[in-house]
This record gives C-alpha cells, structure tokens and sequence, in this order.
C-alpha cells in the first residue's frame, strides 16, 4: 500500500464567477523511503498538488473530484483536529523562499520552539534545547548565535536550513520540498541536496521534492512525475524517462535540458 496516494484529482480556482481549473485528474504515489520529483515548467500544477496533500488550500481553491489518501485514510474527509495532526507531524513542508514564511519579529529559536509547542506539550527550555539540537543536524555552527537571531540576520542558505530543521521537528514521515534550491546559488544548492539526502537517511522520512530542473531530478529521484497543465503526463524512473521519453512535452523537456547542458 502507499503511503501517500492521490487519485483522478481534481481542483479549480474561483475568482468571481469564474472557475478555472488547475489539476485535472492528477495521480500520483508516494512510497515509504521514496523521493519522488514532481517536475514541470511553473503553472503545471506541481505546488498545488503538494498543498492539496493536506487540504493546505488557498481559500479560492476548490476540490472537485478525486481523492487523497494518507495511510489508507481519506484525507478529503478528515476533521480538523485530524488535518492539525496531519500537517506537521505526519506531513511537512519546507518552500522556495523561507523569509516569505520565517516571522522577522521573532527570533529563529522561538520559531522553531513555537513549532514543536504547537504539537508537543513541552516546556519552553526542552523545546529550545530540541531546537538546537535540529540546528546541529541541518549542520548549522555556533547554534547559540544563530537561535538569537533573526532571519534577516542570516544568508538565504542559512534560513534554508533553519526552515527545513523546522519541517524535521515533529519527526514527519513525508516531508514535500517545494522548490527548495531555486532561490540559491548552485554551490549552495548542492549543499541543501546533499544535506536532503542525508536527514533523509538518517530520519526515514519519504520525500516529495517539486521542482522545474531536471538536472536536480536526476541527482535525487527514485521516480519522476512530469506534470503540464494540471496533469501528470508522464512517470518512470529518471533514467527511463531521460533516456525514452514518451509523451511530447517530456521529449521537448529534455531537449532543452540537453541543449542547457551543452552550455
């Protein structure tokens, strides 16, 4: 069984009287110790299937059909004290750009302690004392400066590692890494990989990594999941799909990625 399964899914966006639909019948799996990339060009409907994981939906949006499944339990019909505990401890997210989602009034170690207080009745000095711990293994140094801080006080890598030791602190089973990398250099982006597959190694959790370059997708992925407007149109393991593309929009995507290679 998957451990996380959606099927024939639906969803549109209502602005006014007017819907547009944005996925139109997406599947996908994830099994337990899996990376699975999500790519395609922006607008194919990568993010809003990884939010629609866990009805992590902005307001205008609305499921239409399909379904989602999380250890054999639909997540279309859970409560929210069920999709509470299924954000966060079950599923996590770590985004593009941490600044847009790390509070500038707070320090990093309130953040990360509020995020563990949120789920876990702990008092303040455990939480903070977990919150360096997460800092060591995201391989932050001098921890006790970087808790103190704020994140415009850091570099972008730095606040990478901070939100993902955030997504890590409820130990998820799955963690989805929406465009993680696009906002950093390529020396740092080969930093966050390689810490990604380690924390992967080291806490077991099952990996959704969203992205546009399929270069990443063939340093990390088990299986790769080519999507373009709002559909999966294609999925196999990277060397099937790089090597024998099937579907048109596939093929024109590793021209250009070839074509990028050459320069």
């Amino acid at each position: 069984m998957a451990l996380l399964e959606v099927k024939e899914l639906c969803l549109e966006f209502i602005q006014a009287e007017k819907t547009t639909p944005a996925l139109k019948g997406v599947n996908i799996c994830l099994h337990e110790g899996e990376t699975l990339v999500l790519a395609g060009e922006s607008g194919s409907g990568k993010s809003i299937t990884a939010l629609s994981c866990t009805r992590n939906l902005p307001h205008n949006a609305r499921i239409t059909s399909g379904s989602i499944s999380y250890r054999g339990r639909d997540v279309l019909s859970m409560n929210t004290g069920e999709l509470r505990e299924l954000r966060g401890k079950q599923i996590a997210y770590i985004f593009q750009d941490p600044t847009a989602y790390l509070n500038p009034l707070f320090t990093i170690g309130n953040q990360i302690c509020e995020a563990i207080r949120a789920h876990e009745d702990l008092p303040f000095r455990r939480a903070m004392d977990m919150s360096g711990e997460l800092l060591e293994r995201v391989k932050i140094s001098d921890i006790k400066r970087v808790l103190a801080s704020y994140p415009h006080q850091l570099s972008g890598g730095m606040n990478q590692r901070v939100f993902i030791a955030m997504g890590l602190a409820l130990r998820p089973e799955v963690l989805i890494a929406d465009e993680p990398t696009t906002s950093l250099d390529v020396t740092i982006e080969a930093e966050i990989l390689r810490l990604l597959s380690e924390l992967k190694k080291e806490f077991g959790f099952s990996l959704i990594f969203i992205t546009h370059n399929l270069s990443i997708a063939g340093k990390i992925a088990d299986r790769v999941c080519i999507m373009h407007e709002g559909r999966v149109v294609e999925e196999g393991c990277w060397l099937e799909i790089s090597v024998h593309p099937v579907h048109e929009h596939t093929k024109e995507l590793m021209r250009a990625y070839e074509e990028i290679g050459k320069l």
